[in-house]
């Protein structure tokens, strides 16, 4: 049995490309995404059950969970708002679970109280989201074999703020922490997007998120600190780290596509460090990278270790074509 969980989200088309010793490495699937219509829980696939197998052939111990929601994934809040609204939902998540087997349901709600990706939110969210959970909870525990109940939790205070995290927590087998996109094209100065602490110039950070949901009432040992095999970027940066003010927003590359730029030097990137945020990044005297490169996803790997944590999950598989990733990440989740 291992002590630490690594848990990769995988989008649904790419499910069937996953490499074995990938397979074999992780502890669990999130498959992305499940949605919801007229306040049922659906998954459009063409070769999931097979895609399914497969995992569990190499893989018996393997949990495949669907995850549900996503950004700009509307449908909770108007599910959630009635007993019967969540009724419904439940049961159809419970249907689906029984159809491909799915070993539990994950549900990413991004985010109660919010209408920052275009989803109706109203105040009643924090309320509902729990009701709705419990409802989740309820029907899960009525199927045969016991079966995994999980969040993706945005990794901010306002999540915290809008959201009653104890009484989710005990409803839920782990919370996610999506410590990643902590900063991006949004923000007005270059930022780690994923960074374990905060840099000299201060803001938010992993460790930061994670003392947030503590404080909430999640015990640590619920908690799985989150991973990003993609970047965030900024154009018209004057000064070679985190903090400094930017022009604009930047591309947004894959891992595989980051290793790609430095072995073909284009771009002339210049791979850099910040030792105090334990983060990667990227710089050509103009455009900003921040990224997780192996060093910083060990740092991570050690911080929840030391920290007694649950496990780590990343985002998302298929960014990473160079498949070291997840295989590394088991090597340092592994270390005793």
């Amino acid at each position: 049995m291992r002590e630490r969980k690594l848990i990769g989200y995988c989008f649904t088309d790419t499910l069937g490309k996953m490499k074995k010793e990938d397979i074999e490495a992780l502890d669990g699937v999130n498959i992305a995404f499940g949605l919801i219509k007229n306040g049922e829980a659906y998954w459009k696939e063409k070769t999931g059950k097979q895609d399914i197998a497969r995992m569990r052939q190499m893989n018996p111990d393997i949990k495949v969970m669907l995850s549900i929601g996503g950004w700009e994934a509307d449908g909770f809040s108007q599910a959630a708002e009635t007993k019967e609204g969540r009724e419904l939902f439940a049961a159809s998540a419970v249907k689906l679970a029984e159809e491909y087997g799915f070993d539990g349901i994950d549900i990413d709600w991004e985010y109660p109280c919010s209408d920052k990706a275009g989803i109706r939110a109203i105040p009643e969210d924090k309320e509902n989201f729990t009701l709705l959970l419990q409802e989740l909870r309820d029907h899960l525990n009525r199927m045969e074999g016991y079966r995994t109940l999980s969040i993706a939790a945005g990794a901010l205070k306002s999540y915290v703020e809008n959201t009653h995290m104890k009484e989710v927590s005990e409803l839920l087998d782990y919370v996610q922490l999506m410590t990643y996109d902590l900063y991006g094209g949004w923000d007005v100065v270059s930022g780690h997007h994923a960074g374990l602490y905060a840099p000299e110039s201060g803001g938010v950070c992993s460790h930061e998120a994670v003392e947030f949901f503590a404080e909430a009432g999640v015990p640590y040992e619920k908690m799985v600190m989150g991973a990003a095999f993609y970047s965030r970027g900024w154009i018209g940066v004057k000064e070679a780290k985190a903090g400094s003010p930017v022009s604009g927003s930047g591309d947004i590359y894959s891992y595989s596509e980051i290793c790609h730029l430095l072995e073909t030097g284009k771009k002339k990137f210049e791979k850099l460090w910040d030792d105090k945020a334990k983060a990667a990044y990227l710089y050509n005297g103009s455009d900003f990278v921040s990224y997780e490169d192996e060093r910083a996803l060990e740092y991570k790997a050690e911080y929840v270790q030391d920290k007694n944590m649950y496990g780590m999950m990343y985002w998302e598989y298929g960014l990473d074509k160079t498949f070291t990733l997840t295989r590394f990440l088991r090597k340092c989740l592994d270390k005793k």
